[in-house]
């Protein structure tokens, strides 16, 4: 669910003007970026998972992981955003022609913000956004080396916080606040994945809820928020894994969520 806060962060700074368009480049604000294969990369495709620089697939994401992190032999004591987004010299693929799910993007984003604001993202995620819905609240997001926000996972707030950003982020939707209008349309104009039960938003997933396309912060295991946009509810569920007698989370959800009142 981490990938969607970073995703508020982008959708913050088109409010502040920070960002003109989601169809700019990467390249035209961020002068580390301008010189990896995210260059020419819309900020939209990024958005979308759907840049076109990863392999298609996630057989080398856990070694992109572990350079952002600084694990293992080789990475040990080394965490570095940019070292891993610096494993790619020339994009797999034209960008918006397949939506792929991997860190790579969100990594991208990362720097983005960084390079935009010149403070980490989780910063600006903290003082811009965070406090906007949880006045007195905290959280704990991991970082590299130099303090890059490590954006794929590890941003940790407790319950009633991830419920009352996901409450924040719905009613400004229905109010069509800036940051309201910047996640509808990414649902509006969610990208095709290999499923057919759900599409992709911006750093979100969209999911068919009561007949009506909604988002999906979807997180490792079994780790979901549906903003049940049709009724008005919000369904919070966090747990250590998907897979119970009952069946999948990350297939049963949608209906779960619509058995809500």
């Amino acid at each position: 669910m981490t990938k969607t806060a970073a995703g508020a962060v982008i959708g913050q700074l088109i409010c502040e003007g920070k960002i003109k368009s989601l169809d700019d480049t990467a390249g035209e604000y961020s002068k580390f970026l301008s010189k990896t294969p995210y260059s020419n990369i819309k900020i939209r495709n990024i958005l979308q998972m759907n840049s076109g620089v990863n392999p298609e697939g996630r057989s080398d994401e856990k070694i992109f992981n572990l350079r952002m992190l600084g694990r293992g032999r080789k990475y040990g004591g080394k965490a570095s955003v940019r070292g891993a987004i610096n494993f790619y010299d020339a994009a797999s693929r034209k960008q918006g022609t397949m939506m792929n799910y991997h860190s790579s993007d969100p990594a991208a984003l990362s720097v983005l913000a960084e390079d935009i604001t010149g403070e980490p993202l989780s910063k600006t995620f903290y003082e811009r956004i965070f406090t906007k819905f949880s006045p007195n609240g905290y959280f704990h997001w991991t970082s590299d080396a130099v303090g890059t926000t490590v954006t794929f996972a590890h941003l940790v707030m407790k319950a009633r916080d991830w419920m009352a950003f996901g409450n924040y982020v719905m009613t400004g939707m229905k109010e069509k606040t800036c940051l309201g209008n910047f996640f509808s349309e990414g649902v509006n104009t969610a990208a095709k994945t290999p499923s057919d039960l759900r599409q992709y938003g911006f750093m979100s997933w969209v999911y068919s809820v009561n007949g009506k396309p909604s988002m999906v912060f979807q997180g490792h295991g079994g780790q979901f928020m549906v903003l049940d946009a049709a009724k008005e509810n919000i369904l919070l569920t966090i747990s250590k894994h998907e897979k119970y007698e009952a069946g999948n989370l990350f297939s049963v959800i949608p209906d779960l969520a619509e058995r809500l009142e």
